[in-house]
């Protein structure tokens, strides 16, 4: 397809050399050309969406959890194998403020994440969707709700499931982990039950 037409374009300047401004392909032109590769090479139309805020709250059996994200636009898809199923990758930058029940040992903490999410999609129409989160954290304590933690490096294990609402909300539920791999013992960890709402932030205006 590519080849075909710079082999068109390069024939009609050569005809026409005083129209080369009028043969080249407009703005809308390449977002159309570039939205049909794209389709070809099994990626969807959520991959030109603009990135997403989140926000999440979450609770666990020592404390609370109060979390703000950006999501990054699609930054990688695949359909899998022959189905209409689909994958895409996006990354969640987040800052969190963590709290602990009023019978544990006082004094709250912050935490920034950046954590790559893997997202499952059934078929471009479906409205449900599973995701996996795996990525690297900071702690601002090593010492959290009587919990020594040992390191202020923490992995952020999620696995979730949510369902989107409209074109720019979705709403979704995850189990979180957090632990710093037995780096450095005791290695107690953390865990949460999150629930999140996503809404799509509107594309900049060109």
């Amino acid at each position: 397809m590519l080849f075909a037409y710079l082999s068109s374009l390069l024939e009609r300047l050569r005809a026409r050399p005083d129209r080369a401004p009028a043969l080249l392909p407009t703005d809308a032109a390449r977002r159309r050309w570039l939205g049909s590769i794209l389709g070809r090479s099994g990626a969807s139309q959520q991959q030109l969406a603009p990135p997403a805020a989140s926000l999440h709250l979450a609770t666990g059996p020592y404390c609370h959890r109060l979390t703000a994200n950006r999501e990054s636009r699609v930054l990688w898809t695949r359909r899998l194998g022959a189905s209409r199923a689909r994958v895409e990758l996006s990354m969640e930058l987040g800052v969190s403020a963590w709290m602990p029940h009023k019978d544990r040992e006082s004094g709250g903490m912050w935490q920034l994440s950046a954590v790559p999410v893997w997202r499952f999609w059934a078929s471009d129409e479906s409205t449900h969707f599973i995701e996996l989160g795996v990525g690297p954290s900071l702690l601002s304590r090593k010492r959290f709700a009587g919990r020594q933690l040992s390191t202020h490096f923490q992995f952020a294990d999620h696995i979730g499931l949510g369902r989107r609402i409209g074109e720019q909300n979705r709403l979704g539920m995850r189990i979180s982990h957090f632990s710093n791999a037995s780096i450095k013992r005791p290695n107690p960890g953390l865990d949460v039950l999150q629930l999140l709402l996503w809404r799509r932030m509107k594309a900049a205006q060109s």
